[in-house]
């Protein structure tokens, strides 16, 4: 399966975040993302894990209910997971940006 640039997946998922969690990257409040934590590759702390705890249950608050039929494959068109080692450090910072850009807005 051919997939969209790490950028384009963070984008994708940060706009998710947005709609669902509105205020999700800044500093300062209950849950915030430790940018010297971030990683893609682990359940607590990708950005999901650090918002609501873990990576499923953040999962589960992110999608809408229909979207258990799709397949797991999601997480990584959303820039949950990463497709392989090699893009974990462009997704790790794709993120990184996307916060930053928040925090700056």
């Amino acid at each position: 399966m051919k997939y969209d640039t790490a950028e384009m997946r963070a984008t994708r998922g940060a706009k998710r975040l947005d709609k669902k969690d509105p205020g999700w990257a800044l500093e300062g409040q209950e849950r915030s993302i430790d940018l010297t934590k971030l990683n893609v590759n682990s359940s607590s702390d990708c950005p999901l894990g650090q918002r609501f705890g873990n990576s499923r249950e953040g999962e589960g608050r992110i999608r809408p209910w229909w979207w258990f039929f799709l397949p797991q494959d999601w997480v990584v068109s959303f820039g949950f997971l990463p497709i392989s080692m090699e893009d974990r450090e462009d997704l790790n910072r794709a993120w990184t940006r996307q916060i930053l850009q928040r925090r700056r807005d």
